[in-house]
């Protein structure tokens, strides 16, 4: 059916159609928590190097909207709303209202204590916040909840790209907290937790492209490729972005633009690959076209630390002052470990003049 037609049963439209028609009628609640839950999506793994991203921000308010329309009306209970909250947390997650997020992943843990799969989402939440102690905390507690590993979920990643897997929820709570390992600069742990989620999910990429950080990281810079290799077999957009980055990160440039290049051909509208592409002209010094996929990478995802953080350089290397300044205010508001983070990567800020 039309996504714009009035009777799709995933609007918001018929969302609301089905809450009035559930008032009249209750036996219409499970209906409609079904229309909710296909609404608001599955679960989200944010805490990746290139962690998730809208199709649209309208979509995201219009999702958030049908959410709070069913919290309000006051037809769920128990389990079910718990869902509900999960599934407004992880738009906003997405949309990177962290703190409102957390609040929603509370309350669903609060109504639903022994799902592990709130315990990750409101991790991932806790890492777009840099509160990384407290997203290890809580990927710890989903792991214990889950030993064996039993329950499952599904994944929206990438920008305009959508990945639909099943795997126990034990694997996206390793390469998460393997993700804030490698942010904390515990790179052997965050191997570690890889290693771990390779066991779990060996046929999926996210783990091979989190390990590759960690050691490209450690500077093991043969072995990051290798696992870029990897996880181009089995994601061949992901795995070339990554491969693009790392390489720019090693100096060879020419070799990172190609990589990106051939990602951006999969997935031209992607804010992580456009996000790469540019810190690789950044690094060939090329701050036109640096400048130019960082914008077009922020107009997808405007809070992409990253892109301004870059861009900040670009327009200091260029002579822009202000523009710099601004953007690196910025980048360091929704991340602040943002320029030690980058300078790791090879770019930061110049001196100012008289400096120590």
């Amino acid at each position: 059916m039309d996504r714009d037609s009035p009777c799709d049963s995933d609007s918001p439209t018929c969302v609301e159609a089905a809450m009035l028609r559930t008032a009249a009628r209750r036996r219409c609640a499970i209906g409609l928590f079904s229309a909710l839950l296909a609404w608001l999506g599955g679960f989200t793994g944010l805490a990746l190097a290139g962690i998730s991203q809208m199709r649209g921000e309208t979509a995201a308010d219009r999702a958030i909207a049908a959410a709070t329309r069913a919290i309000e009306s006051g037809l769920f209970k128990g389990s079910r709303l718990a869902r509900i909250y999960a599934g407004r947390g992880t738009r906003l997650t997405e949309k990177g209202d962290y703190d409102r997020a957390v609040q929603d992943f509370d309350q669903a843990i609060s109504l639903d204590p022994e799902n592990a799969a709130w315990l990750i989402r409101r991790a991932n939440a806790y890492l777009g916040k840099t509160d990384y102690d407290r997203a290890i905390q809580d990927y710890d507690r989903a792991i214990t909840l889950d030993p064996q590993g039993q329950s499952s979920g599904t994944i929206t990643w990438g920008s305009n790209y959508v990945q639909h897997v099943r795997v126990n929820l034990k694997y996206w709570a390793f390469v998460g907290r393997g993700q804030t390992y490698r942010l904390k600069g515990d790179y052997d742990r965050a191997i570690d937790d890889c290693d771990q989620a390779i066991k779990l999910g060996p046929g999926l990429s996210f783990a091979y492209l989190g390990r590759a950080s960690a050691y490209q990281a450690k500077g093991e810079f043969d072995r990051a490729i290798e696992d870029d290799d990897r996880a181009i077999e089995l994601d061949r957009s992901s795995g070339l972005n990554s491969r693009c980055y790392h390489r720019a990160i090693g100096g060879m440039t020419q070799a990172a633009l190609e990589d990106c290049n051939a990602a951006l051909q999969l997935r031209p509208d992607d804010a992580q690959i456009l996000d790469s592409r540019g810190f690789t002209y950044l690094k060939l010094g090329q701050t036109d076209r640096a400048i130019a996929d960082y914008d077009a990478a922020l107009r997808l995802d405007p809070k992409k630390a990253y892109s301004l953080f870059g861009r900040g350089v670009a327009k200091e290397m260029r002579g822009d002052s202000a523009g710099a300044d601004a953007d690196i205010a910025a980048a360091k508001a929704i991340n602040p470990n943002i320029a030690e983070e980058m300078a790791r990567h090879g770019v930061k800020m110049m001196e100012p003049e008289g400096a120590n």
